[in-house]
């Protein structure tokens, strides 16, 4: 809250970003490379005049590579990949900090995940696949003493089935979401005013979700 117990004001940014796109194998695997450079401003920092409170004064600047790869590899056989280094640190804050890097954002973050649906026979239309997403240690708000909130992987399953009855397609579809049910933190954090406490962010467990559409 901005004193006197307002509301704070949205945050803007400012964005720069180039890159290039490959094609192999004929356009049917795609990459993409690029470079951004992003500043955000109207970051809450805390406020001097009346602590326990926040204004819209901070920013951080976050500038790194991200690559992202895509296609079909063979009929039926898609595969996704992407990678991303973030460098994102605080480049102007009331609390002291300015230069560390922004906390619960992590330098590297990847994924990759992979499908394939039969073309033909009998189980044609059959769709199964999965992935894996990697998130790398990350920064720990705000006070001292700094820690790290650890890295994590987490894997996920797909399984479906398509089937056209005449100008009607049926999917059924069911996904495991963090297959082995990893236990991890998505955000965690600490603060003084009035009194010394933290925060976590707990990661989803494992989840199962299905889906039925009809299209026609």
């Amino acid at each position: 809250m901005v004193f006197p117990n307002k509301p704070i004001p949205p945050s803007s940014a400012e964005q720069y970003e180039g890159g290039v796109k490959i094609e192999f194998f004929g356009g049917r695997l795609r990459s993409t490379l690029a470079y951004y450079d992003l500043t955000k401003t109207n970051v809450t920092t805390s406020d001097p005049s009346h602590p326990g409170f926040n204004i819209a004064q901070g920013a951080v600047h976050s500038r790194g590579p991200e690559l992202d790869i895509q296609g079909e590899i063979l009929p039926g056989w898609n595969v996704i990949a992407t990678y991303a280094n973030i460098d994102s640190r605080i480049s102007k804050s009331n609390d002291g900090n300015v230069g560390s890097r922004q906390f619960n954002v992590p330098r590297n973050t990847g994924s990759v995940w992979s499908t394939y649906e039969l073309q033909s026979g009998i189980f044609e239309g059959l769709k199964f696949g999965g992935g894996v997403t990697l998130r790398d240690s990350q920064e720990a708000c705000c006070d001292a003493p700094p820690f790290k909130l650890a890295g994590y992987a987490t894997v996920d399953l797909l399984a479906g089935y398509s089937r056209q009855f005449g100008d009607t397609k049926v999917s059924v579809q069911l996904n495991v979401n963090n297959l082995l049910d990893k236990h991890y933190f998505t955000g965690i954090g600490t603060f003084n005013d009035p009194f010394q406490m933290a925060w976590a962010d707990f990661g989803q467990p494992r989840t199962f979700m299905g889906q039925v559409s009809v299209q026609y």
